[in-house]
């Protein structure tokens, strides 16, 4: 029997392509526990579920640093989400830059209300349950068994290179991490289409269309049998963002023959490119796309 995903298991994975990513630099880069690691993922989801934009997408673009303290102020806040005390916690949860980062404070939001804190308890499950479960179990294996800790590396030493030095101030890396998200896009490349566009051909595209706008690229790194989702790209300006997007924050270019899409930042529903090119919401088996007699 082979244990090759469905093709359903591997549109899912698409889809939650940066959400893997991220799941990938906590268990492997932070070497952070993979179950609540997932749980802690849950929770980030929530939050952009109840109506703070990209979270995932931002904290995707972080620094270690700065996603290993998320995580580990996350933990604390599942922590009191998970206290059964009606009460609250009886003293202040130090979760400072987490809510910096989404700018907004989470006591009155449900740490301090009961019914609040059991809502998000469910509704964080409910994430991890029907999504990251399912979108992340593969990565979490593999984590568990240590096939993603590189030969001669030791989970205690990889979290010593995380923490903050003493001059070094959380609120000016954030400000800093922000500031490059501010200036980002992405390049969602179509589904199955091979072979896989590289980050060379996509600098080379946009230094030929837009000049030296290019401060950093950033290529998804994917799994095994699997092809890149999308590439992130650091500009040199948040001015080019206006020349690359129309009003709905994207466009459509061709790369080395290929049919790509510029976004502001990733989709979180079933638009996602097909191999002609088209979202998947343009075009089906139902409704066929123009460009299926081309392909």
């Amino acid at each position: 029997m082979s244990d090759a995903p469905s093709p359903a298991v591997i549109e899912f994975r698409r889809l939650y392509a940066a959400d893997r990513e991220l799941y990938t630099v906590l268990v492997r880069e932070l070497a952070r526990n993979p179950s609540e690691s997932l749980i802690v993922m849950g929770l980030w989801l929530w939050f952009e579920r109840e109506g703070i934009p990209e979270v995932i997408g931002r904290i995707s673009s972080f620094c270690p640093k700065l996603i290993n303290r998320l995580a580990e102020e996350s933990v604390l806040c599942l922590d009191v989400v998970r206290n059964p005390n009606p009460g609250g916690p009886t003293k202040p949860v130090p979760i400072p830059v987490l809510c910096a980062f989404l700018e907004t404070k989470l006591y009155p939001l449900f740490l301090c209300s009961y019914y609040g804190r059991m809502a998000a308890f469910h509704e964080v499950h409910k994430l991890v349950s029907n999504i990251y479960i399912p979108a992340m179990s593969d990565i979490m294996e593999r984590a568990r068994r240590g096939e993603l800790i590189g030969p001669g590396r030791a989970l205690s030493l990889s979290r010593l290179n995380v923490d903050f030095g003493p001059a070094e101030d959380i609120v000016d890396v954030l400000d800093r991490e922000m500031d490059r998200y501010e200036r980002m896009i992405y390049v969602l490349f179509p589904a199955n289409v091979e072979p896989a566009i590289t980050e060379v051909e996509v600098r080379q595209f946009l230094t030929m269309w837009f000049g030296l706008c290019v401060d950093t690229v950033h290529v998804h790194e994917a799994g095994p049998a699997e092809l890149p989702v999308y590439a992130r790209i650091c500009l040199r300006s948040t001015g080019y963002l206006k020349v690359m997007l129309d009003r709905t924050n994207s466009n459509r270019v061709l790369i080395d023959g290929k049919t790509v899409w510029l976004l502001r930042s990733l989709p979180r529903d079933n638009r996602i490119p097909m191999p002609c090119g088209c979202l998947a919401s343009e075009c089906s088996i139902t409704a066929p796309c123009p460009h299926r007699r081309n392909l």
